[in-house]
């Protein structure tokens, strides 16, 4: 393929939701969703502008600005990984399940109706309209 039909190619791709990258095989065609989904690790090593290749380059060929920027490139992806990974858990309720944030809801509104039923008068509990309990209640565990 010549460079304009390799461009042609891209652009083509990149309107079918696809990425285009260069392996030692050849070019590879893969879903950009998909793709993103992995690790910025991976996403790197794939369009081998890891790190380690980054400082490789800069290392043996007189520091040409490409590497530079490709390092710079490398540095962005991971951060926004970490951001990505962060919104996520948030949006995920921190890593936990809508059904497993509804149980703790429910067992606090529960927790609460049972409380309701006691008072605590000079650190005594007593259920209301009861005789007190015999132990004292520790008032900031109410």
């Amino acid at each position: 393929m010549n460079k304009k039909s390799i461009l042609d190619f891209i652009l083509k791709k990149e309107k079918e939701n696809k990425i285009i990258f260069c392996m030692l095989d050849g070019l590879v065609e893969q879903d950009i969703d998909d793709f993103i989904k992995q690790p910025a690790e991976g996403i790197l090593f794939d369009l081998n502008r890891d790190k380690i290749t980054c400082i490789s380059w800069l290392r043996y060929n007189d520091c040409n600005p490409i590497w530079v920027n490709n390092y710079a490139v490398a540095l962005t992806i991971e951060r926004l990984k970490q951001k990505i990974k962060k919104l996520e858990e948030i949006e995920n309720g921190i890593g936990i399940t809508i059904k497993e944030w509804n149980d703790m809801r429910n067992e606090n509104i529960e927790l609460k109706e049972k409380l309701a039923k006691y008072e605590v008068n000079n650190g005594i509990c007593t259920e209301k309209s009861k005789m007190p309990f015999l132990w004292e209640c520790d008032r900031e565990k109410i």
